[in-house]
Order: structure tokens, then C-alpha cells, then sequence
């Protein structure tokens, strides 16, 4: 095992006081910012770990962009973080150089781009992943919503209200990688295979909301009758679609959409939504963030259940006329069968 180091072989290093080190540290103002980032520098460089009794561990929040999703995680990690008497910073990706005037224990990133990882190889200390998919997972341990769960809850109750052609919608960077272009589809697939209806099924992503726009025009325009939108902010825009379509929500569609605080539970009809559990999401991450920070973390994915939130804006099925489209009167299509095996 490595030896630990301390205080004095920081100072030792540097040439000057274990006082001196100790105040640059803790960033006294008495204290030259020279020796401030030589003694950082040598901290990172020795792989220093203040471990005193009753001290407050110092943690980085990383995070790329500031939208919902991220906002509400960032609330309930800060939230979190003053229940463990710990102090959290938060650091936006083209702040990283705000990282050189501190010494962190660890750190958490929310949707992490090539600035985490550069961060990580840069300073060497605890990293967790929140809602990060690709390159890092390898090498670093993750914490996601559960994307699987969430494409079986929607399309479970899509398929029991008798729609069998469904659309997921999603806006989707050029850039993404696989796993990120693809989480949850792969359950989607499976559950309308279970279903029998794996033919009638649409994954229509593009990289804005004009792209995606036009293909969900044509969806619609071909008689599917339900859609999970797989975002918060552009629901609004998905709504007024369907209705220049001349369609009714619910009647003719029902539409699926993620939770967003104060909008999709007042819209009118209010809408059913897949909600993140941000306060178990928070705590895992942070729970596996300090037995990293103790040295005794495990290379491994956590996934966190969500939940649906049934509302008005899904209804029974339209019927069908005998082209396939869509009808606007008459008897409601049985939901089809669940095959027994």
C-alpha cells in the first residue's frame, strides 16, 4: 500500500511551513496566490487527501448545461450535500480552471461531456457519473435513471388503453454516442414484440425540434395514435403539432412526456409523464462518491427507478378504419393480447 500523505510532506515539498501549506489549503487570505498553486499543484501531484477528524470534505458538481433535468438534480445534490455536512461547489464546464484555486475530495458530474473526463485525468480524485452514457463507463462509476423501466411503464399503459401504434420521440445531438442515441429503445422493442405489434412501432429522433417536427408530422399523418416524448421543455411545441394536425388530445392521441415541475401537471389536458426519483438519484451518487472519497468503491452502473404519473392526456385508443388510419367515431380496439410463454 501506498504511504499516506500528510500535511508536512506538502510543506516538506514546497519549503515553506506546515502552517503555510495548511493556510493555502484553506484558502486563508493571508497567503501568496504563488504559493497558493504550488501548494495546490504538489496536493494534486502527491495525491493529498485531507482526512482530519470533523473536517467538511469539499465536493465539485460538474455539469455541462443548466435545463430541468439538471437544475432539479443539482437542487437535491446541494440539498444532500449540507445533510452530510459537506460543501459543494458547483462548476460549469467552462469554468474548470476555478478547480486550480481548490483542493476537492471528489467530485459528481450531470451529464457529462469530454470536460469530465479531461477534469478527472487532470486532478486523479473520486469521480461519479450522473445520466452519463459512452466512454467513461469503463473507467468510472455511473448513476442513471432507469431508461429501461421507464420505456416499459409508458408503453405498458399505452398498449393496455388499446394503442398499438406508438411513436417515441426524441431530439438528440449528432454527437451522441450509441448508448446515449439508443437508451431505452432497446425496451421499447421488446415490450411491443412481447405485444405483438413490433411492426407498428416508430423511433423518430432528430437533432431539433424543426427536424423532429416534420417527421412527427408524418407519423401522425399515418394513423399513429400514442406518443412518449422522451424531454420536458419542448412539450408544449408537441402539443400545438397535434392540434394543427386538426387532432384532440386525448381523443385522437395520447401523448407520454417526462416530468417538468410546474408544466406538465397544469397543461390543459394535463399531461401523463414519467417522473425521475431526483432525492434517490442525489443520494445514490453521492452514497458511492464517499466510499470512493474512503477507498473503498466498486467499478460499477447504479440504476434508479422511476415512476408514471397518469393523467388526462391518455385516453383508450381511437378505433380504426379499414385502412389503418385512424377514426374519429365507432367501437374502441381491444388492446392486443399479451403472448403466455
Amino acid at each position: 500500500m501506498d504511504k499516506r500523505v500528510l500535511m508536512k510532506d506538502l510543506a516538506a515539498a514546497a519549503g515553506v511551513s506546515v502552517s503555510q501549506v495548511s493556510r493555502a489549503l484553506n484558502q486563508k487570505p493571508d497567503v501568496s496566490p504563488e504559493l497558493r498553486e504550488t501548494v495546490h499543484r504538489l496536493a494534486r501531484e502527491m495525491n493529498y487527501r485531507n482526512c482530519a477528524a470533523g473536517r467538511r470534505p469539499t465536493v465539485a458538481l460538474l455539469v455541462r448545461y443548466i435545463g430541468e433535468f439538471s437544475s432539479n438534480l443539482l437542487n437535491e445534490l446541494i440539498r444532500q450535500g449540507e445533510a452530510r455536512n459537506w460543501r459543494t461547489i458547483v462548476v460549469p464546464a467552462g469554468q474548470l480552471d476555478f478547480l486550480n484555486d481548490r483542493l476537492f475530495d471528489g467530485a459528481v458530474s450531470i451529464a457529462a461531456g469530454d470536460f469530465s473526463r479531461d477534469w478527472h485525468e487532470r486532478f486523479g480524485i473520486p469521480l461519479v457519473m450522473l445520466n452519463s452514457y459512452g466512454w467513461l463507463l469503463d473507467r468510472v462509476c455511473a448513476v442513471f435513471p432507469d431508461s429501461n423501466g421507464e420505456s416499459r411503464l409508458a408503453m405498458e399503459h399505452l398498449i393496455g388503453l388499446g394503442h398499438s401504434r406508438i411513436g417515441r420521440l426524441r431530439i438528440v445531438s449528432d454527437n451522441a454516442s450509441e448508448k446515449e442515441l439508443n437508451r431505452g429503445y432497446d425496451e421499447f422493442l421488446r415490450v411491443a414484440d412481447e405485444y405483438g405489434i413490433r411492426s407498428r412501432v416508430r423511433y423518430c429522433h432528430a437533432p431539433d425540434m424543426e427536424t423532429l417536427e416534420t417527421r412527427f408530422r408524418g407519423l401522425i399523418a399515418e394513423g399513429f395514435t400514442a406518443f412518449v416524448g422522451i424531454f420536458m421543455a419542448e412539450i408544449t411545441r408537441i402539443i400545438e403539432v397535434i392540434r394543427s394536425c386538426g387532432k384532440r388530445i386525448p381523443e385522437d392521441i395520447s401523448l407520454i412526456a417526462y416530468e417538468a415541475d410546474g408544466l406538465t401537471a397544469h397543461l390543459v389536458p394535463p399531461v401523463t409523464a414519467l417522473a425521475y426519483d431526483y432525492r434517490l438519484l442525489a443520494g445514490r451518487a453521492f452514497d458511492q462518491l464517499e466510499l470512493e472519497m474512503k477507498g473503498g468503491g466498486v467499478l460499477r452502473s447504479i440504476v434508479v427507478p422511476g415512476r408514471l404519473i397518469v393523467r388526462g392526456s391518455t385516453a383508450t385508443a381511437p378505433p380504426t378504419s379499414p385502412s389503418g388510419q385512424a377514426s374519429s367515431c365507432g367501437t374502441a380496439t381491444p388492446p392486443p393480447s399479451r403472448p403466455r410463454g
